[in-house]
């Protein structure tokens, strides 16, 4: 694999697969939103709790976990040096010119592979949900061919 700098040249199986991803990352986002808490007691003095209603693509997560910010910030809270505007625009630059040619497009052709592989169990486990549906069997053929309502 070239450096970022090398402007490589990207394969058709990988503009299928950047294409797919922006399509993931431009419909998925984390999506937060409150809900009575499960306890009685705290549902009725009005508490509420997170829950997560849509999360982001898996691969973006795998991308934003491998780039940790360099901020100093609450122990239990995870922050990112990656950032998705900057990661879109990365993806739309890499298939309008068919070149891996700035850090963000370079970073993420390492994760092409992964969603590729992913994207083809994804696949795999539909073909076989699909063939496990019972099928239907064909409507018995009448008796009297000529019957007619009219």
């Amino acid at each position: 694999m070239a450096t970022y700098l090398e402007k490589e040249k990207l394969t058709s199986p990988q503009l299928l697969a950047l294409d797919a991803m922006l399509g993931e990352l431009e419909n998925n986002r984390l999506e937060i939103t409150l809900a009575p808490s499960a306890d009685i007691e705290n549902a009725l003095r009005g508490k509420k709790i997170r829950t997560v209603m849509t999360m982001n693509a898996e691969w973006y997560r795998k991308f934003c976990a491998d780039y940790p910010s360099s901020r100093k910030r609450d122990k239990r809270t995870f922050d990112t040096a990656i950032r998705r505007h900057k990661t879109v625009d990365a993806l739309k630059r890499m298939l309008k010119t068919k070149h891996a040619d700035t850090v963000y497009g370079y970073r993420i052709l390492a994760y092409i592979p992964g969603f590729i592989k992913a994207q083809q169990a994804q696949f795999e486990a539909e073909k076989a949900a699909y063939k496990s549906i019972p099928k239907r069997e064909a409507a018995p053929a009448a008796e009297d061919d000529d019957w007619s309502p009219f």
